[in-house]
């Protein structure tokens, strides 16, 4: 009889420790992909770096054209004040 009490607490025992084995084996697994999650997030850290300076550069590009299209701009309407004038003082027809 205690021989067979002692053979079923085994059997128990075997079975909560392979339970055990097998929780490990998926607490091992989440660790992995916990890690992954993290490489992606970093990534996704630096890409998002990588966007905000292009936005960066886009912003500064855009600023950089406007002032020229604003002195091109200046230019056309101060060629068309000098041909007014050059008119006025006879030196061309308009």
């Amino acid at each position: 009889m205690i021989h067979a009490v002692i053979q079923w607490l085994f059997k128990k025992g075997m079975a909560v420790y392979r339970l055990d084995e097998r929780f490990a084996a998926v607490d091992r697994r989440f660790d992995q992909i916990d890690r992954r999650f993290e490489k992606i997030d970093q990534r996704f850290e630096r890409l998002e770096g990588r966007f905000d300076r292009l936005d960066l550069n886009v912003a500064d590009h855009t600023r950089r054209l406007d002032r020229i299209e604003t002195k091109f701009d200046s230019a056309i309407e101060m060629r068309e004040r000098v041909a007014v004038l050059e008119a006025l003082i006879g030196r061309r027809p308009v």
